[in-house]
């Protein structure tokens, strides 16, 4: 189990139990590949803010990063000791493991030598990557998801390499070439995390209830989580919110500063360990 500096926990009917601390860097661990782009971004962010903006999300029981790979790089490489985390129970069947979807953009042959080198399929194949390309289904070999990752990951890179561009989404974009990514089961990311047996890049997309943003922790300063929090309304998003560009499929606590706290809402109630 990590060690948790200060505490505090947040329960909503319904929702897996989530608390808020920091942990030290060196206790943790990440289950995939840091992006070189996502991470000078990043870096860039933290650098110029002295801030994280949202705390990492970790396995309480096993230190296994769920979401949050490239702070916890900038973290290593900035020798900042702890970091602001949501420890959660994985094994809590209300979080899930799920895969992306590469959506191609752009004139690129890729799309069209993967129909001839794939077969044809009725449906996604788990198991498989899988094409959706002009109204069909092309399915990969079977093998196994950290490999078959491994390459997907080299299929977008000779998309972009010939003139394309990929979004990763969760969900195919209606018009356009998608590729289905299969994904690994939660186990499988512990037993590899621990191993060092990283997967590629954004190869998870981790659905977690509840999952608190904007936090904007400064670095540098006293671990009090708690001090942090009362200093701040707590706001909780439906499913489908989106913040930014982008759409959370669960239900996300929004921080926003303020000097009174609301409680009450949703059922909202809090414990300090």
């Amino acid at each position: 189990m990590l060690k948790l500096y200060s505490p505090f926990v947040m329960k909503f009917d319904g929702l897996p139990d989530i608390v808020l601390c920091c942990v030290d860097v060196s206790e943790i661990m990440p289950h995939e590949e840091a992006d070189k782009r996502v991470l000078e971004a990043t870096r860039r962010y933290v650098t110029r803010s002295n801030k994280i903006k949202d705390p990492i999300i970790v396995d309480r029981r096993t230190g296994v990063i769920l979401d949050g790979t490239h702070r916890y790089a900038v973290a290593k490489e900035l020798n900042i000791e702890k970091l602001p985390a949501a420890c959660v129970d994985y094994a809590d069947y209300r979080i899930h493991v799920k895969g992306w979807v590469l959506n191609v953009l752009g004139t690129t042959p890729v799309p069209d030598e993967l129909a001839r080198e794939w077969d044809p399929s009725s449906h996604p194949r788990p198991g498989r990557l899988t094409l959706f390309y002009h109204g069909e289904f092309y399915a990969s070999k079977p093998g196994e998801t950290i490999e078959l990752l491994r390459k997907a990951w080299d299929i977008s890179h000779r998309i972009e390499e010939t003139g394309g561009i990929v979004l990763r989404d969760a969900f195919p974009k209606k018009g356009i070439p998608a590729i289905y990514l299969p994904y690994p089961s939660k186990s499988e990311v512990v037993s590899n995390a621990i191993a060092h047996n990283l997967y590629p890049p954004k190869s998870t997309r981790h659905v977690v209830p509840g999952r608190p943003m904007n936090i904007n922790f400064p670095l540098g300063a006293e671990c009090d989580i708690r001090e942090l929090i009362f200093k701040r309304t707590m706001r909780l998003l439906r499913p489908q919110s989106k913040i930014g560009k982008k759409i959370f499929e669960e239900e996300v606590l929004y921080f926003k500063r303020s000097t009174a706290v609301r409680y009450g809402h949703h059922g909202y109630r809090v414990a300090v360990l």
